[in-house]
């Protein structure tokens, strides 16, 4: 599972592809919360190729994201789904240390 920063309007995606056409490259990022669906092509990063992978810039900013969101990442080509995932949409920084319900004080806030 990713996670998503919601301070960023963009997240970089590492995976290592069966088989790709590049020139024809399409992500769907798909929000279960809202139901709301985006359809873009991604940036292509440049990677040292020594361990397969290949890294993909992807904007979400036209998406309707909020924290708590599950959203399902679906990257496609020609021949059809090169990669499926889901993410996780927060504002929290220090994911090691990542509260569901935020306690301040011995509070918790709801």
């Amino acid at each position: 599972m990713k996670v998503i920063n919601l301070n960023l309007n963009e997240f970089t995606l590492f995976f290592i592809p069966r088989d790709y056409n590049f020139a024809l490259l399409t992500y769907t990022l798909e929000n279960k919360t809202n139901g709301l669906t985006f359809t873009d092509s991604p940036t292509i990063l440049p990677t040292p190729d020594t361990l397969g992978y290949i890294a993909l810039l992807i904007s979400y900013a036209t998406l309707e994201v909020s924290e708590g969101d599950s959203i399902t990442i679906t990257l496609t080509d020609a021949s059809g789904v090169v990669y499926r995932g889901k993410a996780y949409a927060t504002t929290q920084t220090d994911l090691q240390n990542y509260e569901l319900i935020e306690v301040n004080a011995n509070s918790i806030e709801l």
